[in-house]
């Protein structure tokens, strides 16, 4: 092979190479403006040349909302965001009347949106109020790389189903268990549960496994948002934290009331009482996947959709009933799934359970 042959064989593979690169640098930077934006929000797809208010006549605008910022009264905070940080305003109200905004790194405060009007220029050009008890839903657009700039920290989950992240600026948490204070360091810590309504029970699950569960004796958990300003959220407000850096759960979950329990066993793992056409929980162990999840009161009416009284008994390995076969097939990979539906007063929710 002669020496211009191999240069030109070179300069062909180079070239090529190159070109892989420069395919690679798009998906990459294709992929990073992707994570960059909330396409989605209030179950509505963001536009990227438009803002949007949906009327409660029905009517929709299309325009620019140029309100500079809007404020909130939650039940913990008064806060104020810059119209660039969000992403949607929910007025819907629903029965309690509550509204709630979205950022645009997908945090959810709900309360009361004080602001009277939204100042909006219609793409024809006039400008125009439009009184807030008219306005159904506000979705802005897209702004381009409109995360850039956010950090991503902890995540707080409340009772109230309001999220956001942003950093916990306690020097220490302290959990009073049967056997001493504890002072707890966010950084050696998994999640942080606080179970229950009055004095609620706290669970630390931490980075190494260890379990600590006992009272959080700290009232106030002050926390620098991600989006903002500080706040101070009283402990039993709060569900669930994250604690690692960057974590974001599973935001679908949450909103459509679906709980996971993961089942290692097909032992019911919760004391009951059967009567025909629900279970009735009596009392649910410490250490089970249940804990948490059911309380002593709630009753299971359905399985899968079929009410209980119309699941037909049967054995399964030697395993006789109607849920505890199904436990067994779903150890044993027949079904991929369990979905209890459960009672507690008036609330209404399923339990999925799955193979741990």
């Amino acid at each position: 092979m002669s020496k211009k042959l191999r240069a030109m064989i070179v300069i062909v593979l180079l070239g090529a190479f190159s070109i892989t690169l420069a395919a690679q640098g798009t998906v990459e930077k294709q992929k990073a403006e992707q994570d960059d934006r909330l396409g989605v929000v209030l179950d509505l797809e963001r536009p990227s040349n438009t803002d949007i208010l949906l009327l409660r006549n029905g009517d929709k605008l299309t325009g620019t909302i140029l309100n500079e910022s809007f404020s909130i009264r939650t039940s913990y905070a008064q806060l104020k965001f810059n119209n660039r940080m969000i992403a949607g305003i929910d007025l819907e109200g629903g029965a309690q009347n509550i509204e709630s905004i979205v950022t645009v790194n997908n945090n959810r405060f709900s309360g009361f949106i004080d602001d009277p009007f939204f100042v909006f220029k219609l793409q024809t050009g006039a400008q125009i109020k439009v009184r807030r008890e008219k306005v159904l839903k506000a979705i802005f657009r897209v702004r381009e790389a409109e995360r850039r700039g956010i950090p991503q920290r902890q995540f707080v989950l409340l009772k109230n189903g309001d999220y956001f992240s942003g950093k916990i600026m306690n020097d220490k948490l302290v959990v009073a268990t049967t056997y001493a204070k504890v002072p707890l360091a966010l950084k050696d810590a998994d999640t942080i549960t606080l179970i229950g309504e009055q004095t609620p029970l706290t669970k630390v699950v931490m980075q190494n496994g260890d379990i600590l569960q006992g009272v959080l004796e700290t009232e106030d958990i002050k926390i620098q948002l991600d989006v903002g300003t500080e706040i101070a959220v009283y402990k039993d407000r709060i569900d669930k934290i994250y604690c690692r850096d960057g974590y974001v759960p599973d935001l679908a979950q949450i909103r459509s009331g679906v709980i996971v329990v993961a089942l290692s066993s097909a032992d019911d793992d919760y004391d009951s009482i059967v009567y025909r056409d629900y279970f009735l929980v009596k009392s649910v162990p410490k250490n089970s996947p249940y804990y948490g999840k059911l309380r002593p009161g709630d009753k299971i009416i359905a399985v899968d959709g079929v009410p209980y009284s119309n699941i037909p008994e049967r054995t399964y390995k030697g395993q006789g009933g109607r849920l505890t076969p199904m436990r067994w097939e779903l150890l044993d990979g027949k079904r991929s799934q369990i979905i209890l539906t459960v009672v507690r007063g008036e609330e209404k929710f399923k339990l999925k359970l799955i193979k741990k």
